[in-house]
């Protein structure tokens, strides 16, 4: 007898290979047999009535690990599918840190769980830590880059600034990452964008990503350009990961590829021929990217060069109702501003998109639609709509062009991921009463597009494809064993969908809904989300890289 017993299926196991009709058996958490099962008994009977059966989704790119401290159901991540998502990355880990908290009570606001003891430094407690809490996906963790540096050099101000540690303090970071990757992190990631990671050199990754290769673990990098960035054009960025990858032997993941500025839109091809070209050279180099033209939801206030937001919000709000102070930011912006990358003039204000304001009639709109409904400048839109919600519009740069996305997606050499976080229930309030932000609509339904949009509306890509750019393909690259394929003796990480149903139903002005056509998934072996509803099961595990699951 079994636990669970599913029968009338189309299995689409993972492969890429054509799907095929069977039933499929569960018992002890895993895939028992895949067949013909009508004999078989089970405590549980399952008709799926013809639904498509697949690996549950492998996020490879998530920052989850922020926000299932709190949130460890995991709902939004299960109810499009999710059953395994990879966090720490972009450089952002939750460990190593240093005793006393080291900024994590900011962090704990930002993601609910400031009243939660943080009982830890290393990593390894962490990862401790999380276990006892429990979780309803399963969580595979790397260690982030900033995280190290800050842990060991300082926050920037403190010493994460400078380019060069000393040779102690290398060797310092070099020792944390064997610590982490013994307590079970799956590799390395960087955020080379964002503070301190943007101080390391090249040799310095090197170093460390050295030691990474010595457990064939994954370099995962956010780089420090995906477009015209201060310093460094997206092209380069690219070259440095592969330098990277090359001198240091380790396998290389590009994170969220994509040309995230127009000026840059005309270089996917060139970048994919040299992600191929390395390979042959024998780089071993993937990528991953979300399937949305548009980055992740911020404040309209970072449109603006960034002092005035460090001016704070009344001095702020002071001087875009002065006409004359307003005037002065107008000409500043004009003239440019050195080391900063103006948004409006990369992207144009048609991208540029209103997603939260106290106006709804506003919302899902550009500043380029508002200016020309109003016949006004772009800019006084800004200005305007920052009064009117006290500094608290939301908006989100549609930095990606559609044939790009499409163009990576049926590359092979990328899988699909969200870039977001999961949660357990959703942010109501409006601006400006209560600042509590809107999610992007990755959070909430990537998987579920990815087999709408790209699979069912535009043909994009082959329903087999795209499950396994989302399935065995990221397990893989990750160096996950037992998920990711639908075949007996794997982890019984299963989603039950409808392919002609599956899709999103919210948007970027109203993102707050439960995708739909996704029935049934089950989380080693447990049912997670019961004919479209969550269960509320903790059957999730925290996953380190080389430890045995207990059976």
């Amino acid at each position: 007898m079994v636990d669970i017993l599913i029968k009338d299926l189309r299995v689409v196991d993972g492969t890429g290979n054509p799907w095929y009709k069977a039933d499929m058996a569960i018992a002890c958490g895993k895939i028992q047999a895949i067949g013909s099962l009508g004999a078989v008994s089970a405590g549980r009977t399952i008709n799926a009535g013809g639904l498509v059966a697949c690996p549950g989704f492998v996020d490879i790119h998530s920052h989850s690990d922020r926000s299932l401290v709190a949130h460890n159901k995991g709902i939004a991540s299960l109810q499009q599918g999710i059953t395994t998502q990879i966090g720490g990355n972009c450089g952002h880990s939750l460990a190593p840190i240093r005793a006393g908290g080291d900024g994590l009570s900011k962090l704990a606001e930002e993601h609910g769980f400031g009243q939660l003891e943080l009982e830890w430094t290393t990593f390894d407690e962490y990862l401790t830590w999380q276990e006892r809490r429990g979780t309803g996906i399963n969580f595979a963790p790397l260690l982030g880059h900033g995280a190290l540096r800050r842990y060991v050099m300082g926050p920037e101000g403190e010493g994460g600034e400078r380019r060069d540690p000393t040779a102690a303090e290398l060797e310092s970071m070099q020792q944390e990452v064997a610590k982490a990757m013994e307590a079970g992190a799956y590799g390395l990631s960087t955020g080379l964008e964002y503070p301190p990671g943007r101080n390391a050199t090249t040799g310095e990754l090197v170093a460390l990503c050295r030691v990474v290769a010595s457990y064939d673990g994954l370099y995962a990098t956010h780089m420090r350009s995906e477009g015209y960035a201060p310093g460094m054009e997206w092209w380069g960025a690219v070259v440095e990961a592969l330098e990277i990858g090359r001198r240091a032997e380790v396998r290389v993941n590009i994170s969220h590829l994509k040309a995230d500025q127009r000026r840059a839109w005309d270089k996917v091809d060139a970048v994919l021929r040299l992600l191929e070209d390395a390979r042959r050279h024998g780089i071993s180099v993937t990528a991953d990217l979300y399937p949305w033209p548009y980055a992740a939801v911020g404040y309209m206030i970072d449109v603006l060069p960034p002092h005035l937001g460090e001016l704070g919000l009344p001095e702020l709000l002071r001087r875009l109702a002065d006409p004359a102070a307003r005037q002065a930011i107008r000409e500043e912006i004009d003239r440019g501003i050195p080391e900063w990358t103006n948004p409006s003039a990369s992207f144009g204000w048609g991208a540029i998109g209103v997603v939260e304001t106290s106006d709804p009639a506003d919302e899902g709109k550009s500043v380029e639609d508002l200016a020309e409904e109003r016949g006004t400048d772009p800019l006084d839109v800004c200005f305007e709509l920052l009064l009117r919600d006290q500094g608290l519009t939301r908006s989100s740069v549609g930095v990606m062009a559609e044939a790009n996305i499409e163009k990576q997606l049926r590359h092979p050499l990328t899988m699909v991921s969200t870039d977001g976080f999961t949660v357990d229930m959703y942010p109501t309030a409006k601006l400006p009463q209560d600042p509590s932000p809107k999610l992007h609509p990755r959070t909430v339904a990537t998987y579920p597009r990815l087999l709408e949009r790209y699979v069912r509306q535009r043909g994009t890509l082959p329903l087999e494809q795209a499950i396994r750019k989302a399935t065995s393909l990221p397990a893989a690259v990750t160096g996950l064993t037992g998920r990711g394929l639908l075949t007996p003796g794997m982890w019984a990480d299963v989603v039950l969908l409808d392919p002609e149903t599956v899709g999103e139903t919210g948007s970027f002005s109203d993102p707050h809904h439960p995708p739909r056509g996704i029935n049934w998934v089950l989380v080693n072996g447990q049912v997670a989300i019961d004919q479209g509803q969550p269960t509320g099961v903790l059957a999730g595990r925290v996953l380190r890289r080389g430890h045995r699951q207990a059976d």
